[in-house]
């Protein structure tokens, strides 16, 4: 019977980009204005991992900064690749501490990519009749899979998981899985600057080594190619081919001083985990250590049954309670002093107020800004005839705010607020953070048009929902 010991090996900085990218469009950004969504996503998945999965053996792999023998064997490989993205890279020692208050083993070999060491501890581990789990999208894993090697691949949207077994091989290069590498020797990867075979695709790929079993061989027979365009490019590019065989298969021999069976699913540090989390503003993680009670560090050895972990109620805090202060902004000189202030802080958290949820219809009457927790700015707005409407009631919701406009007899004209706050809204080192900005946007571009005022310039990004 074939043991049921299971050994998951999550590739850290693959992990890291899906999640960075999956949030792109929205990324998540704390009061701070810092970037968190790789460390978001990762600890997303790291926790879906140790509550669902349960693993006996666990350890999450990195990539190093030394050069590895393939860059050694081929000076451009992943030369062409993109730098990593300044927030992004900014997130990774943070991502760190938060996989080792999982209690979770962290791997790096230096010389060796993450692909290597989970490819030699599959491996060994495969020789035990232990089942090991790939965590990974990167199709260059499909190679080493077997009955006892699979890849568990988290899905875009973080939560769908598939398992990768051999039929899934099949379905995406079909051919078994120790033809994989034959496969992408010949199309190469443009991701890690592997050359290939210039002008030779899939379609093309898949059919020669179906036929002919491997590149090797491919080539011992290469006269029998009978379309006479591949065959030349074939025989011009043969260097290129083993090489770039040699570059995608991944080494299962790496000296890693680390046996398997001392990577064990430790109970996890819930106290270091709580601060990070807090200290990260990861709200709806902070809610799940509080749902799930996983055992923390000390009381990993005590049996479930004798387990009793308890959270102090989140404080509920309000307007009513917090120590606050509201400034509803009126005069020219305290506008002026507010623009300061934004462009001495370099980030603040921005939302208009209208009078319709259709941007291209609504009317701005109002503009709210904060740089640091309860404190913060109210603008009022004049777009033509004076109003009867304090600035209090803009906050009562006694109003229908379809008839808000002018809404303040001491408002500023919106001419005037747009132009001064126009080299704020524009200025790209100053970072803007807010809920749905893509309104937000749309609201200052039409401004800009009416009224001179800032078109509403990147960086910004949602505030984060976490």
């Amino acid at each position: 019977m074939p043991s049921k010991e299971r050994l998951f090996l999550l590739d850290g900085m693959a992990l890291a980009y899906r999640a960075y990218f999956a949030f792109i469009s929205r990324p998540l950004i704390n009061s701070k204005g810092e970037n968190t969504s790789a460390i978001f996503g990762f600890a997303n998945t790291l926790l879906k991992i140790l509550e669902d999965e349960k693993p006996d053996h666990i350890a999450v792999v990195f990539d190093t900064k030394e050069p590895t023998f393939r860059h050694d064997r081929y000076p451009a490989y992943k030369a062409t690749r993109q730098k990593m993205p300044e927030d992004m890279a900014s997130q990774l020692e943070k991502l760190k501490e938060v996989v080792r208050a999982f209690n979770t083993p962290l791997l790096e070999v230096p010389g060796y990519e993450a692909d290597d060491v989970i490819g030699t501890l599959a491996r060994r581990a495969e020789k035990e009749g232990i089942v090991t789990y790939m965590v990974t999208g990167d199709k260059d894993f499909m190679q080493l899979i077997s009955p006892h090697i699979k890849m568990y691949k988290p899905g875009k949207a973080g939560s769908e998981i598939e398992i990768v077994e051999e039929e899934g091989v099949f379905e995406k290069f079909g051919v078994t899985p120790d033809k994989v590498v034959e496969v992408l020797g010949l199309i190469g990867d443009k991701s890690d600057n592997v050359p290939g075979v210039p002008g030779i695709g899939e379609k093309t790929a898949i059919p020669l080594i179906q036929k002919y079993g491997s590149i090797e061989n491919l080539y011992r027979h290469v006269e029998e190619v009978s379309q006479k365009g591949v065959r030349s490019k074939l025989i011009e590019n043969k260097d290129k081919a083993f090489l770039s065989k040699e570059l995608v298969t991944i080494n299962t021999n790496v000296p890693v001083p680390i046996d398997f069976h001392k990577l064990p699913a430790m109970g996890q540090d819930t106290s270091k985990l709580v601060s990070l989390f807090s200290e990260l503003e990861f709200k709806s993680l902070l809610t799940k250590l509080r749902e799930t009670g996983v055992p923390s560090q000390r009381e990993a050895s005590v049996t479930p049954a004798d387990v009793s972990m308890e959270f102090p109620p989140a404080e509920m805090t309000s307007i009513a309670t917090d120590e606050h202060v509201y400034t509803c902004i009126t005069t020219q000189a305290a506008l002026d002093q507010l623009c300061s202030r934004l462009k001495e802080e370099g980030v603040f958290v921005f939302d208009t107020e209208t009078t319709s949820v259709d941007a291209m219809r609504a009317r701005l009457i109002g503009l709210s800004f904060c740089t640091k927790e309860r404190e913060a700015f109210y603008v009022p707005v004049r777009n033509g005839s004076t109003g009867n409407e304090s600035p209090g009631e803009l906050f009562q919701g006694g109003k229908d705010v379809a008839h808000a406009d002018d809404h303040t007899d001491s408002a500023l004209n919106i001419s005037t607020v747009l132009q001064r706050l126009k080299p704020i809204l524009e200025n790209p080192l100053i970072r803007k953070v807010g809920q749905n900005l893509k309104y937000d946007v749309l609201r200052c571009r039409r401004d800009r048009l009416r009224h001179n005022g800032g078109q509403l310039r990147p960086p910004y990004g949602q505030t984060a929902q976490s």
